[in-house]
């Protein structure tokens, strides 16, 4: 079975491919005759830009994975079920929270709506949930993580200060326990696709290797190291040296610039990459 895997939505480009871009994320999947999204980017009208530029129509989409609920992963889904005109309902895979209340804190104010837009009855028809904390197989190759609890988050998290949710009626720090990946068994190894890994990129590596009972080889996405600091990025290097030296990372989203030089630094280019939209990996499973 060849899976292909491409990134649809971010900030960084191939050379020349796209003229404009914003924040957020969004992968393609195809594997077999599952054409899937991973995230739908912040801003509907370029994310159907990039599809349109790679080809991919939304009619042909059979399942809409959410890696977690914040707005520049969930946020172009309203124009694309308006440009799709397959009756056919979408399947949508997330953990049961990721449409919680979620919003940005700064200075102590309540700023802006970072998480879920409510979408129309009528577009909210052509969506079928599937909502669970536990691991689910989306294809007879390709799983969800399900919730990484914090009593298994042993390593470095990626959570950030300024993002809140409510508790028992009362904002406090939102741990993004919303928050999971996907892998994907292939003959070579595992590879996981990470939407924001707000869990921590070892901890979720852990999880993936303890799911799969296989190694993990490479890890495509966001990592959301951005608000990493010096300290923090020696002990994630650290692990990456010595735990999971055989992992390749092809990163993007809220990698952060410093952070990603950090990362090439210690573990080297050729283990570390960027990826732009328009890039295409290929599997063989």
């Amino acid at each position: 079975m060849k899976t292909e895997i491409t990134c649809v939505f971010d900030r960084i480009t191939n050379p020349g491919f796209f003229s404009r871009l914003i924040h957020g994320l969004s992968f393609y999947i195809k594997s077999g005759d599952d054409h899937i999204m991973f995230d739908m980017g912040l801003i509907g009208r370029y994310l159907m830009k990039n599809l349109n530029k790679l080809g991919i129509n939304p009619d042909i989409i059979t399942e809409i994975i959410f890696s977690h609920g914040h707005s520049d992963h969930v946020g172009g889904l309203r124009l694309f079920l308006k440009n799709r005109t397959n009756i056919e309902p979408i399947h949508i895979y997330a953990h049961p929270d990721f449409k919680e209340p979620k919003v940005a804190n700064i200075l102590g104010m309540r700023m802006w709506n970072a998480g879920f837009y409510e979408i129309e009855e009528q577009l909210e028809k052509k969506l079928k949930y599937k909502l669970s904390k536990d691991p689910i197989e989306i294809t007879e190759f390709l799983t969800t993580t399900g919730e990484i609890p914090l009593e298994e988050r042993k390593g470095i998290t990626n959570v950030s200060k300024r993002y809140v949710h409510k508790v028992d009626g009362k904002w406090s720090l939102d741990p993004v326990l919303d928050d999971i990946s996907l892998f994907l068994q292939t003959k070579q190894g595992v590879v996981v696709l990470c939407g924001d890994c707000h869990s921590g990129l070892t901890n979720t590596i852990r999880k993936v290797e303890d799911l799969s009972g296989n190694q993990v080889v490479t890890v495509l996405g966001g990592v959301h190291v951005i608000g990493s600091d010096k300290t923090e990025m020696h002990i994630i290097t650290e692990e990456m040296l010595t735990e999971f030296k055989h992992i390749n990372l092809h990163i993007n989203h809220s990698v952060g610039g410093r952070q990603f030089r950090f990362l090439q630094k210690k573990l080297g280019k050729e283990r570390v990459q960027y990826l732009p939209v328009g890039k295409t990996f290929v599997f063989e499973s």
